[in-house]
């Protein structure tokens, strides 16, 4: 059989070719990188590995089938969230870190996993599953401990798996989710964001009571009956979704809402008519929470404080549309608004600093990873066909990598960088590699090995 007449059935054995392939990384500490690998280019099942930067060995932190939890029966709402991320993998695929980097967690088949990262790195065996009330979906590690989503209710414990408790009512909506259309639409796959004092949460409430009724069977399983969907076809009503300050000690407090009927004059935080929350942050100082039209031609950026109090920073609109990007808006290292907007006399997307264009009116971009203490890291469209990494200064663009398609995440001043280089009469190699961002471009990097075919 030729190469050309088994592509089909290789395209799906190996996952379209993800199985096998470093994902997910994550510098962690000084010198190590956490990422998700499969055992080989057919296997599903990823495991938890790292990378040690300075001598480049990889080591085991933990393997999927060594757990006791049976993935093969995946909770609702972990399925509905792997078919919008269009996840095809079984094992571990997904996993949270607390910004200290001490420990990492992630779900498996509804349960509960925490690996201690320092003593993991060290060679010990480190992981264990933590007691708590489930089927576990999302959690999310931060500097109050762990919060996850289980039966319609947000979470959270301490890493080592005490001091467990609910912190949201069990008042039949879905608490901390993304809603329908975030997820499918918007980029934004998270429904819980810590502060960065570890003394609270900011979640999203979805309440789809009033969203249409379909029905999805299951044709592998024709005994099985079909499952109810809530879906919002285009025309149809959306849910409701508003966002809550939710502290580990103390009420709970709306923040905002967002859906078919927030144009209540009497709620100033209810969202003014907006449709969608699009994206949330919180990394340092106040939240940042974008919301949408339902034509997504006007977006509004709240800046929410500590107490949960909103407050309009930015506003605008475009006759096209408001494009919504992970990673933005985000506050500047110097105290300004970033977001990225239509320049209407460049004809481009160009990156803002409250209300003027730093980057230059030539270069289209695609997204911003983040920010270094020499510039903005912004992924763009040099060409129409490619993707460029490149790090904005004061004094002009420096090109960090070019002539392909690329993409990358920036944890601690340390780029994890994922893409192919394409040249004219070249094949492209998809690699995975670490590098320091310095003022003049990328260090010499760490590859990530590949097991993919």
């Amino acid at each position: 059989m030729t190469a050309a007449e088994d592509f089909p059935y290789r395209w799906a054995a190996t996952g379209r070719g993800s199985r096998g392939a470093p994902r997910s990384a994550l510098p962690v500490a000084e010198h190590s990188v956490v990422f998700v690998r499969s055992a080989d280019g057919r296997d599903p099942h990823g495991d938890l590995w790292a990378l040690d930067l300075v001598t480049g060995a990889e080591s085991l932190l933990v393997a999927a089938a060594e757990l006791a939890a049976d993935d093969s029966d995946l909770p609702a709402a972990e399925r509905a969230r792997r078919e919008r991320l269009r996840e095809g993998g079984a094992g571990i695929t997904a996993f949270s870190v607390d910004p200290a980097g001490e420990v990492a967690c992630f779900a498996l088949g509804g349960r509960l996993y925490a690996v201690d990262l320092p003593a993991a790195l060290a060679g010990a065996a480190a992981v264990r599953e933590l007691a708590v009330p489930g089927p576990v979906v999302d959690p999310v590690a931060g500097p109050g401990g762990i919060a996850w989503h289980a039966q319609g209710r947000v979470w959270c414990a301490e890493a080592d798996g005490s001091a467990v408790r609910a912190l949201t009512p069990d008042d039949g909506a879905q608490w901390g989710l993304a809603d329908f259309i975030a997820a499918e639409e918007l980029e934004r796959m998270r429904g819980l964001w810590w502060a960065p004092d570890g003394a609270a949460l900011l979640v999203t409430r979805v309440d789809d009571a009033d969203v249409p009724c379909w029905w999805i069977s299951d044709p592998s399983r024709p005994q099985s009956p079909a499952r109810e969907h809530r879906y919002p076809a285009a025309g149809a009503t959306n849910a409701t979704v508003s966002l809550w300050l939710v502290p580990l000690a103390g009420e709970v407090r709306e923040v905002l809402r967002v859906g078919p009927a927030t144009a209540d004059p009497d709620r100033p935080a209810a969202g003014h008519g907006f449709e969608y929350l699009a994206q949330v942050s919180w990394r340092d100082g106040d939240a940042l929470a974008q919301l949408l039209t339902r034509d997504q031609r006007s977006t509004s950026v709240l800046a929410i404080d500590a107490g949960g109090t909103p407050r309009e920073v930015a506003n605008w609109s475009d006759d096209c549309w408001v494009d919504v990007l992970a990673g933005l808006p985000r506050w500047h290292r110097d105290g300004r608004l970033l977001t990225l907007r239509r320049d209407r006399a460049a004809d481009r997307l160009r990156l803002f600093a409250d209300e003027e264009p730093i980057s230059p009116p030539q270069l289209q971009l695609r997204s911003v990873l983040g920010a270094t203490a020499d510039g903005i890291v912004v992924r763009a469209a040099v060409a129409p066909a490619t993707s460029d990494l490149l790090l904005l200064t004061a004094e002009g663009p420096t090109t960090l990598v070019t002539d392909g398609w690329y993409n990358g995440t920036l944890h601690h001043d340390q780029l994890v960088l994922t893409g192919a280089q394409s040249l004219p009469g070249s094949q492209p190699a998809w690699r995975t590699s670490v590098h320091r961002i310095t003022r003049t471009g990328l260090a010499q990097g760490t590859a990530l090995a590949s097991r993919a075919e």
